[in-house]
């Protein structure tokens, strides 16, 4: 496992573990998916937006780079059995 998987893994633990606040499923889901964003060094996480429908994960917003909307895709498929909506937007500022 590589660092990077492992330094998801523990992140993901410790999300789960925190007390939640969420009202349902869907809304601890979300949670869990804005701690492991805003986790990513290179995602501006204040600037992408979660929902979750069902086992629907949506994540809409501004991203810098093809590289950094692939990555959120890999911190939303971190929730078991999630489905990824990625709706972001790609500046090409970072490119």
């Amino acid at each position: 496992m590589s660092m990077i998987n492992v330094a998801r893994a523990a992140i993901l633990a410790v999300a789960a573990a925190a007390p939640v606040l969420a009202e349902t499923p869907a809304d601890a889901a979300s949670q869990q998916v804005r701690v492991l964003l805003k986790h990513e060094a290179a995602l501006k996480a204040d600037v992408l937006q979660v929902q979750v429908v069902g086992q629907t994960v949506y994540v809409r917003g501004v991203v810098d780079s093809q590289l950094e909307s692939d990555e959120v895709d890999s911190v939303a498929t971190a929730i078991p059995g999630a489905h990824v909506v990625n709706a972001t937007v790609v500046t090409g500022a970072g490119s």
